[in-house]
């Protein structure tokens, strides 16, 4: 009778420790990850007069396209009150956009989009003016920087145990307005938990 009972008290012991330790594993939060899938341009009309007076029209829209990875088995990551996207040209911000609400499910993937309009009194009011973006464009290549910012909550057990969280995404974008293309990116991902 003792032998039974040790027994059993031993079975419950090991039975909770490994309860114990699968749940820790499951509930331990991992911050979700993003990566730019694609950017893409579409509306790009780029023209320069110099007389009768000079004037300046550049209509660019940047099409992006981020994947948000949730990395945590047992919680989704939910925004409800969406993200933002922000494009710089040549350290000024030259457009954004609102990123609309969603979720990103347990262990899942989600693709976010957004469509930033580059706005042309913007883009020539800098730095350098009408002069560099005629220069970029004539050049073939324009540089802008794009950052999008997704915050959210990490939510466990139903709703039980919530946590703030951040995924942004950093990208450098240099495209061609000629032809309508973008010649290359390279991103910076990071996530706060």
């Amino acid at each position: 009778r003792r032998r039974r009972c040790i027994l059993i008290t031993l079975a419950a012991a090991v039975s909770l420790t490994l309860l114990l330790a699968l749940l820790l594993a499951a509930l331990c939060l991992r911050p979700p990850t993003t990566r730019l899938l694609s950017a893409t341009l579409a509306g790009v009309a780029p023209r320069f007069s110099l007389l009768p007076s000079p004037s300046h029209t550049l209509n660019l829209t940047l099409l992006l396209a981020v994947a948000v990875t949730n990395p945590n088995p047992a919680s989704a990551f939910a925004y409800p009150s969406g993200g933002a996207a922000a494009v710089s040209y040549r350290g000024r911000e030259v457009g954004e956009a609102r990123i609309e609400p969603g979720e990103v499910p347990a262990a899942g993937d989600a693709v976010v989009r957004a469509a930033l309009t580059l706005q042309a009194d913007r883009l020539v009011g800098g730095e350098g003016g009408v002069g560099k973006v005629a220069e970029d464009v004539e050049s073939g290549a324009m540089e802008v920087e794009a950052v999008a910012r997704v915050p959210g909550t990490v939510v466990l057990l139903g709703g039980v145990i919530r946590r703030a969280a951040v995924a942004r995404s950093e990208c450098t974008i240099v495209f061609d307005v000629l032809e309508a293309r973008v010649v290359s990116h390279r991103c910076r991902d990071r996530a706060e938990l």
